[in-house]
């Protein structure tokens, strides 16, 4: 009897790990002032395809195929507001592909980005996510790449 509930313990610790071993999560870094302009730069080690989302000062990597995707860093100035009225992602580094798969100004506050990595090994991918008017009215000027909230 005693071996059996050992081995249904066993049982529900791997199924555990495997149900949370699927996402690695991480909180950022805040070092700056709040105010209505920011910036993230995230940085994470891919293997083949990861989705990245980044919701206010929580990150969560979502391995799609390959190793099990790592954080290296996720330093903000301030949490990524729920509303902005503009938006910039920048892939910074990496050999691979990395897309902006959902814009946080139509995705409820939250960014996913989407790294595709051709070859074989881990490699470290960085990217921006920087955004402007995080209060309502924004700043009214377009220019270096910002997209605005279509009114």
């Amino acid at each position: 009897m005693k071996m059996n509930q050992i081995a249904w313990m066993a049982a529900g610790l791997l199924g555990l790990s495997t149900i949370t071993s699927a996402d690695a999560v991480m909180r950022a870094s805040i070092s700056g002032r709040g105010g209505d302009s920011g910036k993230c730069t995230i940085e994470v080690e891919v293997d083949d395809a990861a989705d990245i989302e980044i919701r206010q000062d929580t990150g969560r990597i979502r391995t799609l195929s390959g190793q099990r995707a790592n954080w290296r860093r996720f330093q903000c100035n301030q949490p990524l507001p729920v509303n902005m009225a503009e938006f910039r992602f920048r892939g910074i580094d990496g050999r691979g592909r990395v897309e902006l798969l959902r814009d946080p100004r139509s995705n409820r506050g939250v960014a996913v980005v989407r790294i595709y990595d051709p070859k074989g090994g881990r490699e470290g991918y960085t990217f921006d996510l920087e955004w402007r008017g995080a209060f309502a009215g924004g700043n009214n000027s377009s220019g270096g790449g910002w997209r605005r909230r279509n009114p």
